[in-house]
């Protein structure tokens, strides 16, 4: 039988009428490894960081940890890693 479960929280905060904070966290256990191909617990967090000059347009900057039980992330070495870094930047224009 295929068993998977997670849970996440999410959050923001409004530090001033065009900046905002938000975090999440995530868990996802994957027993068997049914949704992923591996049996692992994955945790993620990821802190957003939002400006929006207009009712039309937000820049988004965000960073995100993840991390495994198990090396499941390839990098530029020939070796697997249990966890993963990121960060990455977004324009969002609302029509």
């Amino acid at each position: 039988i295929a068993t998977w479960n997670g849970f996440a929280g999410y959050g923001q905060y409004q530090l001033t009428t065009k900046l905002s904070a938000a975090l999440r966290a995530e868990t996802f256990n994957d027993h068997g490894g049914y949704r992923t191909g591996y049996d692992q617990q994955w945790r993620e967090g990821t802190l957003t960081l939002a400006y929006a000059p207009s009712s039309a347009v937000t820049f988004r900057v965000e960073g995100r940890s993840d991390r495994s039980n198990h090396p499941v992330w390839a990098d530029a070495s020939p070796t697997l890693r249990n966890a993963m870094q990121s960060l990455a930047a977004q324009v969002l224009v609302k029509f």
